[in-house]
């Protein structure tokens, strides 16, 4: 389902060879001077598995910037939920409650609970993506409980350490008008009602995102993902026009500095994702995630 897909890109290919079930990538050839590198994250995964990807370190501290799906590093938690704020709102006419009958209501208030341990009016001036999010994060969470930080911005704050430029390919305000904005509130209600309705199968395809990311199977993510869409339109808009976006910038980053792109795992998958579409440049892309590529040049 298409909202499904929003958390699996806020939160993270048919027909690859077994090769490419790897996170980190060189960039070569083309004309650059300096490889550049780029790494699939799943934005809930437990830091731990940087230590099963020896060369992630070397990368970072051969680059000169680190460039994410938004720049995080700087921004605080709160300044962070300020920002993204006005986009999860409902309009005051348009709650939940309002939006739904009293029986449905009633019936995803009780999976709600069933899911977060909380109840659904604590939140009701939130739209239902923001509440749908929330519950996936849950079910997310259940098997990266104790993570101790997050793999986007952990990396992005490691480059800020060693004084590399940050930078990021959207606004925070762009990614959350694309998470919130991109569908109706009564399209938005009957996808969380959806969910909700099947919690059982929702947790599944969870843990099974979770452990096909913890195995370093990109086109695993991405063949799940791709069976849950069910809306081409928002597919194109939500990985195809952004990976198109992100290629565009990417060789005028590249030209000048070395650079560490971090960007959610989906979108390096597929014969429109990030890794195909830099070869279809004439960009030479190779793993790095095996011990004995580490050392390759």
């Amino acid at each position: 389902m298409r909202h499904r897909l929003l958390i699996i890109c806020a939160c993270i290919a048919l027909g690859f060879a077994a090769a490419q079930s790897q996170l980190l990538y060189r960039i070569s050839g083309n004309g650059l001077e300096k490889p550049s590198y780029l790494f699939g994250t799943h934005h809930l995964a437990p830091l731990s598995i940087l230590d099963s990807i020896p060369y992630i370190y070397k990368a970072l501290d051969e680059t000169d910037a680190v460039t994410g799906e938004i720049e995080m590093a700087g921004i605080s938690q709160i300044e962070m939920a300020n920002r993204i704020m006005p986009y999860m709102l409902a309009p005051a006419d348009s709650t939940l409650c309002q939006v739904l009958p009293d029986s449905v209501y009633s019936r995803a208030n009780a999976s709600f609970q069933s899911i977060t341990n909380m109840r659904l009016e604590l939140f009701e001036g939130l739209c239902p993506m923001a509440i749908q999010t929330m519950a996936a994060m849950a079910m997310v969470k259940e098997d990266f409980s104790g993570n101790e930080g997050q793999l986007d911005s952990y990396l992005q704050d490691e480059g800020a350490k060693r004084g590399k430029e940050i930078m990021g390919f959207e606004t925070l305000e762009e990614q959350a008008s694309l998470l919130y904005r991109s569908a109706s509130i009564r399209e938005q209600a009957d996808a969380l009602v959806k969910f909700l309705d099947n919690p059982d199968k929702e947790a599944y395809n969870a843990r099974e995102l979770n452990s096909r990311y913890m195995a370093r199977d990109i086109e695993g993510v991405y063949a799940l993902s791709r069976q849950e869409s069910d809306d081409p339109e928002f597919w194109k808009r939500l990985l195809t026009d952004r990976n198109n976006n992100w290629l565009s910038k990417m060789p005028r980053m590249m030209d000048t500095r070395s650079v560490l792109f971090v960007v959610g795992a989906l979108h390096l998958a597929g014969n429109e994702g990030l890794i195909e579409g830099l070869r279809k440049m004439g960009y030479t892309v190779t793993s790095l995630d095996d011990r004995q590529n580490c050392t390759a040049e």
